[in-house]
């Protein structure tokens, strides 16, 4: 069953959710019982259905969502993995809307340091970015283009 990546149990209301890249079946006892046996962690398949749920469900909603948690924060950057524990969304759904945003940037300076720092667009450069680009167009240095 290549197809099949998540497997859902439900037992008395109780939900158990497992993940592989692919799964075995094997029957034994007459059919009485049933062994599924998952190759890989489903690292590949949680995210790729992630991305499709995010293209499928209304993206602007996702989006409005992680901006708002964004404006409420007092940091200048904030990462991935915080969005995704303040929103309540997974990291792949937060990465994939950030990317497709435009209401967001990433760092100015430093960016491969910072790979997952995002920044609302419309608070501008922060100081040390200004006195950087500053720097930049004084001396001139190159510094990669905003956003």
């Amino acid at each position: 069953m290549p197809e099949l990546t998540r497997v859902v149990i439900v037992n008395d209301g109780k939900v158990t959710e497992y993940w592989a890249n692919s799964w075995e079946l094997s029957e034994q006892d007459d059919g009485r019982t049933l062994k599924l046996f998952g190759s890989g962690d489903g690292v590949l398949a949680r995210k790729d259905r992630d991305v499709a749920l995010a293209r499928d469900l209304n993206s602007v909603s996702f989006e409005k969502i992680i901006t708002a948690a964004m404006s409420e924060s007092d940091k200048d950057f904030q990462t991935v993995s915080w969005l995704s524990k303040t929103t309540g969304l997974s990291e792949d759904i937060v990465r994939f809307t950030l990317e497709k945003s435009s209401l967001v940037r990433r760092p100015v300076i430093d960016a491969a340091q910072y790979d997952d720092w995002w920044r609302l667009a419309s608070l501008g450069m922060t100081r040390k970015e200004r006195r950087i680009w500053w720097q930049s167009l004084i001396f001139g240095r190159t510094l990669r283009g905003r956003r």
